[in-house]
C-alpha cells in the first residue's frame, strides 16, 4: 500500500484517503460554513443562474478544508484511471500527496499568479479546487483543477476557470497554461470550450512511467 507522510510524521495510506478521510475541526468547520452561507446569500442576490446551475463561492485556501481537499484530489484521479493504470496512478497519488499537497498553503503561498483556491457551496461544503503559479513573467500556470462527481454539469468548472481567467488578467499575464491527459475526456472538452489551444506534451516528471496508452496534452489561452 502507498503512503505519504503527514506533518507530524504519521502516515496516511493512499487507499485510505480514496476510501475515507475523517473531517477534523467540526467547530471551526460550522463556523466556516457560516460565514460562507452569509456571503453567498449576498452573492446570489447579486446574480440570477438557471435553477440547475450551483451558486459557487470562490475562497482562499483554508486548513479547515485540508483533508476534504486531499480526498477530492485522490477521488478525482482514481474515477479516471483505467484499471490498467492503477500502479502508475497510485505512484503518481502518492508523489502528489508528498509533495504540493503535503502543505497546500507553503506550496501555493499567495502572491501574483500564485495560490490555491476552494470552490464552496452555500453551506460551506467543498465542491471544486484550483491552483495557479507563475510559470514565466507573462504566462500562469492552472493546476489541481477538480470537481467532485455529484456536482458536475453544474456551473462549478466553468465557475473556477472564469475566475482563474480574471485573476490572470488582473495581474497582466498575458497567457493561461494548464496540462491534462486523454484521461480526463471531460477536461478536454470544457478546455477546447473555453477557447485553449490543444497540443501533445511530455511533462517532465509526472509519471514515473507514461500508464499505458495515456497521452498528456497542453492546452494554453491568450488572456485580455
Amino acid at each position: 500500500m502507498s503512503t505519504t507522510r503527514g506533518k507530524a510524521g504519521q502516515d496516511f495510506p493512499v487507499l485510505l484517503l480514496h476510501e475515507s478521510i475523517e473531517l477534523i475541526g467540526h467547530t471551526a468547520l460550522g463556523m466556516e460554513r457560516n460565514a460562507v452561507a452569509s456571503e453567498l446569500k449576498v452573492h446570489q442576490q447579486q446574480q440570477e443562474a438557471p435553477a440547475d446551475v450551483l451558486a459557487v463561492l470562490i475562497r482562499p485556501f483554508d486548513r479547515v478544508h485540508e483533508f476534504e481537499v486531499w480526498n477530492l484530489f485522490v477521488q478525482c484521479i482514481r474515477e479516471i484511471a483505467p484499471p490498467s493504470a492503477r500502479a502508475e496512478v497510485d505512484a503518481y497519488i502518492a508523489r502528489a500527496l508528498a509533495g504540493d499537497y503535503r502543505d497546500v498553503a507553503t506550496h501555493y503561498q499567495p502572491g501574483r499568479g500564485s495560490g490555491f483556491w476552494l470552490a464552496l457551496s452555500r453551506d460551506g461544503d467543498l465542491l471544486g479546487t484550483f491552483a495557479l503559479r507563475p510559470i514565466r513573467e507573462d504566462v500562469a500556470e492552472l493546476r489541481r483543477m477538480y470537481v467532485s462527481a455529484a456536482v458536475r454539469r453544474r456551473g462549478v468548472a466553468r465557475a473556477m476557470l472564469a475566475k482563474t481567467e480574471a485573476l490572470c488578467s488582473e495581474w497582466r499575464f498575458r497567457r493561461l497554461f494548464l496540462t491534462t491527459s486523454s484521461m480526463n475526456q471531460a477536461a478536454v472538452a470544457l478546455y477546447r470550450a473555453a477557447g485553449f489551444e490543444q497540443r501533445d506534451y511530455v511533462p517532465p516528471g509526472v509519471w514515473e512511467k507514461p500508464p499505458p496508452g495515456v497521452r498528456t496534452f497542453a492546452f494554453e489561452k491568450a488572456l485580455p
